[in-house]
């Protein structure tokens, strides 16, 4: 019954796009790839680009730093890593409406951790972990939409809020991340509507998102805004102090594989609720939002949950705010304040980044949490 709603959620957000007049604020030339014709947009790869709108690029990106987690009376993590990653977009136009898209995130990392002083992880000269971040790959039309199957997040709606090293931690988004065996559907309308479903073909775990924004969420556009209503009926997660998580919607006395985490579905039709936002203040600064919600299972109790570390309800509510100072220019310091609520604690995370030009920043921050342990961070990331 649940997952009828959603579809008819999404299904009445399409029919009920031709009410509306275009929009001047967006000039989509892709849903999943944006503005991938812009030659100044990453490297071209040649063989794949020719003048009938098809064209392919690359960026490539490095990212590393050091993080401390302490608390009193519980164990001192120190972490080191280095990652390389490797992005391919773009569109291949089989006619003047639809085309072959992709998007292709391949990223390499290596880790160094000691516990308590003892070292648990050691560096083993870049050989460490090489994973798919993400991929999605398909059909798109330029009215309807695109067609995709890939590894992608059940929601959107939860990197509105992907801001600092903080913002995406208390947003109740699956626990699977981001995996695999997903059809999706996406389309970002000319009047500024924007609609996202998924599918998990393995574990039937459904999200939506219906929303309305003026520019795509990780574009930097003056006075750019957007705001989602995004449901889902996988596992909901709260980071819980510094690297513990808590996890609903888990029965950990069956072993059926329909979730996307180690762990079994208790209910399948358990939804999770998120209203998210951002909104740019001309382009000097950045708010964003998160209010989420799953409900709890009678009698149980946030002491409860925090000391099981999960449960077979929802995780009750959750929210997240942020708040951004962007340096003129792209150039200087960059402050930033993210703040977190839910039934099992609070979160402050100052952060102060200092950006070299735009695509080359670096950055601490701390993390005050009221339960568990604090985390400290001192990180760099260049795009290529």
């Amino acid at each position: 019954m649940k997952k009828t709603s959603i579809a008819i959620f999404v299904v009445t957000a399409v029919m009920a796009c031709s009410s509306f007049a275009k929009s001047p604020t967006t000039n989509w030339n892709s849903d999943i790839v944006e503005d991938y014709q812009n030659a100044k947009k990453g490297s071209t790869v040649v063989q794949l680009t020719n003048d009938d709108g098809s064209r392919w690029y690359y960026t490539a990106r490095v990212k590393g730093g050091f993080d401390s987690t302490y608390g009193s009376g519980l164990t001192q993590k120190d972490h080191s890593a280095l990652e390389g990653n490797l992005r391919i977009r773009g569109l291949t136009k089989l006619n003047d409406d639809v085309g072959i898209v992709g998007d292709f995130w391949l990223k390499g990392k290596e880790n160094y951790t000691e516990k308590d002083h003892h070292v648990t992880d050691s560096y083993n000269g870049g050989d460490d972990k090489v994973t798919w971040e993400q991929y999605r790959f398909g059909f798109e039309n330029d009215q309807f939409g695109a067609l995709l199957y890939g590894k992608y997040t059940a929601t959107m709606g939860v990197f509105t809020t992907d801001m600092g090293t903080q913002g995406l931690n208390d947003t109740q988004g699956d626990a699977g991340g981001k995996n695999a065996e997903k059809l999706i559907y996406k389309n970002q309308f000319d009047n500024n509507l924007f609609v996202n479903a998924t599918y998990d073909l393995r574990s039937d775990i459904v999200g939506a998102d219906i929303g309305y924004e003026t520019a795509d969420m990780y574009s930097f556009i003056p006075n750019a805004y957007g705001i989602y209503l995004s449901a889902h009926n996988g596992q909901p997660i709260l980071e819980n102090g510094a690297g513990n998580y808590l996890t609903g919607n888990v029965d950990k006395t069956n072993t059926a594989a329909n979730s996307d985490s180690s762990y079994t579905r208790a209910h399948n039709d358990l939804l999770t609720y998120t209203l998210s936002g951002y909104k740019f203040f001309d382009l000097r600064s950045k708010f964003i939002g998160n209010l989420s919600y799953s409900k709890m299972d009678s009698g149980e109790t946030a002491e409860k949950i925090a000391a099981r570390g999960y449960t077979t309800g929802g995780l009750g509510y959750s929210a997240t705010v942020g708040y951004q100072i962007i340096p003129v220019g792209f150039k200087g310091f960059s402050p930033m304040l993210i703040a977190s609520s839910d039934q099992y604690g609070e979160t402050l995370a100052p952060q102060l980044e200092y950006w070299f030009k735009p695509n080359l920043r670096t950055w601490v921050s701390h993390a005050f949490n009221s339960s568990g342990q604090d985390i400290t961070r001192l990180e760099f990331q260049w795009d290529i």
